[in-house]
């Protein structure tokens, strides 16, 4: 998947590049890495068909939260949010990075998931290429700033780790620790991580000469 990008400007041959690409794309490599552990069963103990299953259990959940979060965000999308949004953008695009990562923050603190907020702020947001965007209508589509952006999100997206995600609850139950403990800890530790990565996020931008 890493090597895909750089195909095709690092190989001269076009069936070179293009095959490159086809092993990269996402599905085909997931789907080839998954064929090749096969054989690393018969080293397990227990049967495939129990080890598939404890497999999809663990990571089925994932899936679920990331699916859901992306068809969320796509009708946040058509809802007319975005083009209200766009309306104001004028205004709103004095907060620069800000504004991406309080988008964020705000969905990780309303629904819990990280994996979600930043998957609907990034469709809010829409892509850098698309003049039409959010991204675009804010100042922050340029090729200096896209990158700051995305860590601006990711630093919003780790804002307070509660009760509502699963997270939490897996933290809480690795380390034995109760609701009350885990709030003092682990919700306590993930806002002072948020803002010091939004600092950080700025400071960098603002010493890059981005923003």
């Amino acid at each position: 998947i890493a090597l895909a990008p750089a195909a095709r400007q690092a190989l001269p041959w076009p069936l070179a590049q293009e095959a490159l690409c086809f092993l990269g794309s996402p599905m085909v490599a997931l789907g080839l890495g998954a064929l090749l552990t096969i054989p690393l069963l018969r080293r397990r103990p227990g049967s495939a068909e129990g080890l598939i299953g404890e497999a999809l259990r663990l990571g089925g959940s994932i899936l679920c939260i990331t699916a859901a979060g992306g068809a969320f965000g796509e009708v946040i999308a058509r809802s007319g949010l975005v083009g209200a949004i766009t309306a104001q953008a004028p205004g709103l695009a004095a907060l620069g990075l800000l504004f991406p990562y309080l988008i964020a923050a705000l969905l990780k603190t309303a629904l819990g998931s990280a994996t979600v907020s930043i998957t609907i702020t990034a469709t809010l947001l829409g892509p850098a290429s698309d003049p039409g965007s959010l991204l675009c209508a804010l100042g922050l589509g340029s090729a200096a700033l896209a990158p700051w952006c995305v860590m601006a999100m990711g630093a919003g997206a780790i804002m307070i780790t509660h009760a509502n995600g699963s997270f939490f609850w897996m933290v809480a139950g690795l380390c034995h620790l109760t609701p009350r403990l885990c709030y003092l800890s682990q919700s306590l530790l993930t806002v002072v991580s948020s803002v010091a990565a939004l600092a950080a996020v700025l400071l960098g931008a603002a010493l890059s000469g981005a923003a």
